[in-house]
């Protein structure tokens, strides 16, 4: 009988195969919110490029104290294109590695990313039904992804939160 990619007979134990069983201790459903942020964020890019871009031609943005509106909030965009992958690399990376330091880091920097949707949704100066859809979506998403990430990193083993079976024996 082939086993595992050796032979197993009789008296010879396992054959020299280990049947080690461990836990998954990394995330598996944060790991598919990653990424699916992931496709979320490029997908809420590219929508919202298109949007600016008919808002730009459409719509008269005003020029309230020499500040072009239009232009500051495509540079939100841009920094939220930069922040929100750099966001979930990281807390993809630390879900793999056990590395309960960049869960914790990534769940910092869902704040910054959370103000941009707020603003999006309702902060900005033409705020269409799409614009609010989108943002309120991409919040949803964030406080999943912040949520599991927590308590993933808390099960991490060395997290030092004492959730795990690790800090029992320290």
């Amino acid at each position: 009988m082939r086993y595992l990619g050796g032979w197993r007979g009789e008296g010879e134990g396992d054959g020299g195969w280990s049947t080690v069983t461990r836990p998954l201790v990394t995330s598996a459903t944060a790991q598919s919110y990653f990424y699916f942020g992931f496709v979320f964020a490029l997908t809420y890019v590219l929508a919202c490029l298109l949007i600016f871009a008919w808002k730009g031609c459409r719509l008269p943005y005003p020029a309230r104290g020499g500040v072009n509106r239009w232009g500051l909030e495509v540079a939100f965009l841009v920094v939220y294109a930069v922040v929100e992958p750099a966001r979930l690399v990281m807390a993809s990376a630390a879900n793999k590695a056990l590395h309960a330091r960049g869960m914790y880091s990534s769940a910092l920097f869902a704040a910054p990313v959370l103000g941009l949707h707020a603003y999006y949704a309702w902060g900005q100066t033409y705020a269409l039904k799409i614009d609010v859809f989108l943002n309120v979506c991409g919040m949803g998403f964030l406080g999943v992804q912040t949520a599991l990430s927590l308590f993933a990193a808390g099960a991490f083993p060395a997290s030092g939160l004492g959730l795990s079976r690790s800090s029992d024996a320290a």
